[in-house]
């Protein structure tokens, strides 16, 4: 019984951590954001065998393994993409991004390809007259 017991207790214990993490974890990369919050939540680093740098994807408590990520291409006085560049993340959700970008923010025309499961997208601008 008291077998069963410490099994059945240790369960729940797991369940209600992993409950709380999948609660919580959207509130934490919420406001995460600021450089100290970087370095501490997703151990943003310097990579130290490739160009860019590596980072926990999940954050520190639900990672087991770094990923890595980089930009190259052209910037603007802030060090923001800006004009053509290329944006490589190699986790399952990140992304290949190749195009345009405005003070940091893609924009059309790209193609972006998903590193996991090779979803393809491409953004195109359109013309229209009235």
């Amino acid at each position: 019984e008291q077998i069963v017991l410490g099994v059945f207790l240790s369960l729940e214990a797991i369940t209600l951590v992993a409950w709380a993490v999948q609660k919580s974890y959207p509130f934490l990369a919420t406001f995460c954001r600021t450089p100290v919050a970087l370095r501490l939540f997703w151990r943003v680093r310097p990579s130290t065998y490739r160009e860019g740098f590596s980072y926990l994807p999940n954050g520190c408590c639900c990672s087991l393994r770094r990923k890595h990520f980089k930009y190259s291409g052209d910037q603007d006085f802030s060090h923001l993409p800006h004009g053509h560049g290329i944006w490589q993340d190699d986790s399952y959700h990140g992304e290949v991004y190749e195009g345009s970008w405005f003070r940091g923010q893609p924009v059309a025309p790209f193609i972006s390809r998903c590193f996991g499961s090779g979803a393809i997208s491409y953004g195109l601008k359109v013309g229209y007259g009235t």
